[in-house]
């Protein structure tokens, strides 16, 4: 199934300049308090904007919107959480622009790092060692 929409959302890609599309890619993740977590990043090729979210099994979740520019390799992205804190993700994509890496830092110091797109499920559980 991931190989599926992996291979869908790479072939969105020379279509993003004709017709709007939109992805959601699977984020996975683990903060600096050992909490893991997940979520979805949302890219929309028509307005290009991108919207991220997570959620840990604790109940955190923090969220924010992005220029989702596929020729934008590094991106920022404001986040704001349900427990009133506020931080920013940075994301890296791969040469694929639909899968990469992030780190993201909270106003108070926790921290997390990220992995998004549609990668196997071995690869996300080395990831989150």
């Amino acid at each position: 199934m991931r190989t599926i929409l992996f291979s869908v959302a790479l072939g969105l890609l020379p279509l993003a300049a004709c017709a709007p599309a939109v992805i959601s890619l699977p984020v996975v993740g683990k903060l600096s308090n050992g909490d893991t977590a997940q979520g979805s990043a949302v890219l929309d090729f028509g307005t290009r904007i991108g919207e991220f979210d997570m959620v840990t099994l604790s109940g955190l979740s923090c969220s924010g919107t992005y220029n989702a520019d596929l020729r934008i390799s590094t991106i920022t992205i404001p986040v704001t959480c349900n427990n009133g804190r506020k931080g920013v993700v940075i994301a890296t994509r791969d040469a694929s622009g639909v899968a990469g890496t992030a780190t993201a830092r909270l106003d108070n110091g926790m921290s997390g790092r990220f992995l998004f797109g549609n990668v196997s499920a071995q690869m996300q559980a080395d990831f989150l060692k």
